[in-house]
Parts: structure tokens; C-alpha cells; sequence
């Protein structure tokens, strides 16, 4: 009985732990939130946290979308992050005086080459 127990919580844990998600050694996040008018500035904060002993080096794209009108770029750089090293940078979204009102999205995906982390905020645009 015993060794019929053994196999089956080993036949149960060769079919879970690869069903399980590798967690990236790194984390990517952005900040962001309100409600503003067309014309306003939007701040947001990337956040990046290396939780290894190794450097990384992070493709990075932040990116919106624009209610109606689809998603857009806005910076895509390499960060470089030293062995257990936290970065943030404070940047602003210029909202022109004809930005359509709604819903906005913006979102982060940073990459190894192997693993990738990603993450999302909102804010919203009234007249």
C-alpha cells in the first residue's frame, strides 16, 4: 500500500510541477492612475527589481493605448540592472489638448532574452 501511495505522489508531481510558471528573476512594473483632462501631464513610475546575484540586461518597452485608436509605443530602451539592484524612473505622459476622452491603458514588458515580466495601470481622460 504504501509503495502504491509513493508512485502515485510521484506520478502526481511529475504531471503538476511543469504545469507550474517559471518565475522571472526579475520584476517590471508601472505605476500609474487619476483622472485628467486633454492637455494634462500623466505621471507614471517604471519599476524594475533585479532578484538575482547576476546583472541583467532588460529589453523594456512601455507602450498605450488610446481609447479607439489602438496602442502606441512609447519608450523602448535596455535597462541594466546590477545583482540585486532596484531602479525607478518618473517620467510623464504628455496628453495633447485633442486627446479623446476615455479609458487609457498602459503597460511594461521587460525581457532577458529568456524570461519576461509584464504589467499594466490605467488613468482616466474626461473633458
Amino acid at each position: 500500500m504504501i509503495k502504491k501511495f509513493a508512485l502515485l505522489a510521484a506520478l502526481m508531481v511529475a504531471v503538476v510541477v511543469p504545469a507550474v510558471a517559471q518565475v522571472p528573476p526579475f520584476e517590471a512594473e508601472i505605476d500609474c492612475g487619476g483622472v485628467f483632462q486633454p492637455g494634462a501631464s500623466v505621471p507614471f513610475t517604471a519599476r524594475f527589481e533585479n532578484q538575482t546575484l547576476q546583472v541583467q540586461s532588460l529589453d523594456m518597452t512601455i507602450a498605450f493605448a488610446i481609447p479607439g485608436q489602438g496602442q502606441r509605443d512609447l519608450i523602448n530602451r535596455t535597462v541594466v540592472l546590477n545583482p540585486n539592484q532596484d531602479r525607478d524612473f518618473n517620467r510623464n505622459l504628455n496628453l495633447p489638448a485633442s486627446a479623446p476622452t476615455g479609458s487609457y491603458s498602459m503597460s511594461i514588458t521587460a525581457s532577458n532574452g529568456t524570461d519576461t515580466a509584464f504589467d499594466t495601470c490605467s488613468f482616466n481622460v474626461v473633458p
